[in-house]
């Protein structure tokens, strides 16, 4: 699911996305990259994106662990494995303001 593109996103999903942006921005994340629910209900932000480990009920990342920040604690869900979003920072920018950050013979961000 990606958080910050509301197009394919049902009203529940939008609000759980936002809930989850308020609370990485309580927790000084002020780019939200990755957000995941482990099996135990909490919450993680990851700059990077994790992958769900196949012995146990959490996400692993390569990020380093102070990098990685609980945001939030919720109901268990069964199904945490399809949890992972990832905030599109360029969600609702004019498309002017992207091109203006983009190299017009590459199309890397500048």
């Amino acid at each position: 699911m990606a958080a910050g593109n509301y197009k394919n996103m049902n009203k529940e999903q939008i609000e759980l996305s936002e809930r989850l942006r308020k609370a990485c921005l309580e927790k000084g994340i002020t780019e939200p990259r990755f957000v995941a629910q482990d099996g135990d209900g909490r919450w993680f932000h990851f700059p990077t994106e994790p992958w769900n480990s196949l012995i146990d009920d959490h996400w692993d990342s390569h990020d380093e662990i102070d990098e990685i920040k609980l945001i939030y604690c919720d109901c268990p869900k069964y199904n945490w494995r399809d949890t992972l979003m990832e905030f599109n920072p360029n969600a609702g920018v004019p498309l002017a303001d992207v091109l203006k950050r983009t190299c017009e013979h590459c199309g890397k961000e500048l």
